[in-house]
């Protein structure tokens, strides 16, 4: 059976860490800012858990066809 959990405080770190972060002509900020145009280094983790609560069932249920699809090729 594969368990898969949702980890905010790692959500928390991967923002802290690549808000404005570029190498190589990648700009993994602007990324960011291009999927949630209203985050920012002052208010990341309210949005993050903002957005856990507000996404919950569509992150729930990508979640399970995750497992599924990883289940049917055997992982």
């Amino acid at each position: 059976m594969i368990k898969i959990d949702f980890n905010k405080k790692l959500d928390y770190e991967v923002y802290d860490d690549f808000y404005n972060f570029k190498i190589a002509g990648v700009d993994f900020g602007a990324r960011i800012l291009k999927d949630h145009p209203d985050i920012t280094i002052k208010n990341y983790k309210k949005y993050i858990d903002e957005y856990y609560k507000n996404n919950k069932d569509i992150l729930e249920k990508n979640k399970k066809e995750f497992i599924n699809c990883l289940t049917t090729i055997g992982c």
